[in-house]
């Protein structure tokens, strides 16, 4: 599969799929969901691969503060990315989303749509899509309000406010946080507990039988 925006590589069970590319992601170019939508497809369908990695955000992928797009493509972009993080939530696979970077709107959404967050130390995370005059356009606010509670996303949502690890791993939004150089390292060891956990699943069922 040639993919612009993405890598893709699977090994040992585990898929890592990281960002390639430093490209604008906004409302003019939605290449990186749309591979993202195909690489869903194919995790889904993989028996191989059993357990998802996903890590790389910046806010040079994201909408940027102060970008005025225009509001019919804005609109299809809002329903693809709603479209592409619910089908990432509904994958029947554990999902990890290794975060490092400053991950805010479209990276915000896809960690949210994870069933695991580890963060880098010096990650910052937030959902800033307000600042645009729209909600967040992958219902990010209701699975961070499911995590954090509805006070404290209303706080976040409405004041654009910046997450530091710290308060991420204080209020639940996330499982982990590890140095930064450590943090591919360290999702990887989750995704093998995971693997190891589900094989021991596996043989107790056989035994049971």
């Amino acid at each position: 599969m040639r993919l612009q925006t993405w890598s893709y590589e699977i090994g040992n069970g585990i898929a890592l799929l990281q960002r390639s590319s430093k490209e604008a992601c906004n409302a003019d170019d939605s290449r990186m969901l749309l591979e993202l939508d195909r690489i869903i497809d194919i995790v889904g369908n993989d028996a191989k691969v059993r357990v998802l990695i996903i890590t790389g955000a910046t806010i040079e992928g994201d909408i940027s503060f102060g970008y005025e797009p225009n509001q019919v493509k804005y609109e299809q972009f809002l329903y693809l990315l709603n479209h592409v993080v619910n089908k990432l939530e509904r994958l029947h696979k554990p999902k990890i989303a290794a975060i490092n970077g400053k991950t805010f709107n479209l990276f915000f959404e896809l960690i949210l749509a994870c069933d695991f967050r580890i963060a880098a130390k010096s990650s910052l995370m937030g959902e800033q899509n307000l600042t645009l005059s729209a909600m967040p356009g992958g219902e990010g606010f209701i699975r961070l309000s499911r995590l954090i509670g509805s006070g404290r996303s209303n706080v976040v949502a409405l004041t654009y406010e910046i997450i530091d690890t710290a308060m991420a791993e204080e209020c639940g939004l996330v499982n982990r946080v590890v140095a930064d150089e450590n943090l591919l390292e360290e999702a990887k060891k989750m995704a093998l507990q995971f693997l190891f956990r589900s094989s021991d699943k596996k043989t107790l069922l056989k035994e049971c039988n």
